[in-house]
């Protein structure tokens, strides 16, 4: 894991966070969010014409465990990032 940052539901701009998790070179983005939020990583994604592989999950199915990242980080979301070993 290289990056992870959590973020409140209904974040308006993602592009501070997603810029963040590229500056850490990953080869993943594991982004476990609602449609809304998936939808503007994505947009920043391409408005940066990046071709970085992107995970999610259906809403915040994985966040209800104890010890998820997001609420680690004291929000409601996350975005992670990681290399290949």
């Amino acid at each position: 894991m290289v990056f992870t940052e959590g973020f409140a539901h209904g974040t308006a701009g993602l592009s501070d966070v997603v810029g963040r998790a590229l500056d850490a070179k990953p080869d993943l983005l594991f982004a476990p969010v609602y449609y809304a939020e998936a939808a503007a990583i994505l947009n920043e994604l391409a408005s940066v014409k990046s071709s970085l592989t992107v995970l999610g999950a259906m809403g915040g199915n994985l966040q209800s465990f104890s010890g998820w990242p997001g609420r680690i980080c004291g929000r409601d979301r996350s975005i992670s990032a990681a290399t290949s070993l």
